[in-house]
C-alpha cells in the first residue's frame, strides 16, 4: 500500500533540525501500518527542487500528489540560502510534470495568482493547495495533518479513487469540519472551472457556517435558551 505522496521539505532555520518528517511518518504508520510509504527528499535552492520534481515525475512508482513545505514570501518560497524561488520559476518546474496535485505548506503560496498561473500552464495537475496568509508553524501543521491523513486514507482504502473524487472528499472534509480554521488561516484548493480558476473551499465554508447558524436555535432550544436569550 502506498500513499502515493512525496514531502520535499526546505530549511526551515538554520540553527534547528525542525522537520515535518516526523507528521508524515505518524501518517504513513497510521494508514498503512509502516513510516516508509511515502516519499521524503530536502531541497536547499531553485535548481534542487526543480532536479526533484522533475525527477519524481520521471519516476514509474505512482507519486501523484507534492507537498513542498518551506517558508514563503511575496515573491516565492525562500531556500536555504534566503534566495528567493520565484512564482514563475516554480511554474516552470512543474511543466511537463504527472502529478495530480500540489500543495505548498508554507505562507502566502495558497493564493490565486500563483494556483492560476500554475494551473495554466501545468494541464495535468487537478488542484493547488495551500494558505494565502502568514500561517503559524503549529497551527499550519495541525491543518496539514488533517489533509494529509484524509488524502492518504481515501489513497489507501480506495486506490482507483479519482482524482476529482478524492479532490471533492478533501474540500468537503476541510470545510464542512473546520471552515473556522480554514478561512482563520486562508487554506484553500484551486481548481479549474469552466476555464477558470477558483477557490473552492471558503466556497463552501461559507455554507457550513451558514447550515450551522441555521441548526443553533434548534439546537440552543433543547436546553432552554431561546435567541431572545
Amino acid at each position: 500500500m502506498e500513499m502515493k505522496t512525496a514531502v520535499v521539505e526546505g530549511r526551515w532555520w538554520r540553527n534547528q533540525n525542525v522537520s515535518i518528517k516526523p507528521l508524515f511518518d505518524l501518517i504513513s504508520d497510521l494508514t498503512t501500518e509502516t513510516p516508509h510509504s511515502y516519499h521524503y527528499e530536502t531541497f536547499g535552492n531553485g535548481d534542487s527542487l526543480c532536479e526533484i520534481l522533475g525527477r519524481l515525475s520521471r519516476q514509474k512508482n505512482g507519486i501523484q500528489h507534492i507537498y513542498i513545505a518551506s517558508h514563503g514570501g511575496e515573491k516565492g518560497l525562500l531556500g536555504a540560502d534566503d534566495k528567493i524561488i520565484t512564482f514563475d520559476f516554480i511554474t516552470e518546474s512543474l511543466k511537463g510534470t504527472s502529478f495530480k496535485s500540489i500543495f505548498f505548506g508554507s505562507c502566502l503560496m495558497g493564493r490565486d495568482k500563483l494556483a492560476r498561473k500554475i494551473l495554466e500552464n501545468c494541464p495535468n495537475l487537478n488542484w493547488v493547495a495551500g494558505y494565502s496568509t502568514k500561517v503559524d508553524w503549529i497551527e499550519s501543521s495541525a491543518m496539514d495533518f488533517i489533509y494529509w491523513y484524509q488524502l492518504a486514507l481515501e489513497v489507501v482504502e480506495n486506490p482507483a479513487i479519482s482524482p476529482v473524487e478524492l479532490r471533492e472528499c478533501l474540500s468537503n472534509r476541510m470545510s464542512n469540519m473546520f471552515p473556522i480554521a480554514c478561512m482563520g488561516t486562508g487554506f484553500e484548493m484551486f481548481v479549474r472551472k469552466n476555464r477558470l480558476v477558483d477557490g473552492i473551499v471558503t466556497e463552501e465554508c461559507i455554507h457550513s457556517f451558514r447550515d450551522i447558524i441555521k441548526m443553533l436555535p434548534k439546537e440552543f432550544a433543547e436546553y432552554g435558551i431561546t435567541c431572545e436569550d
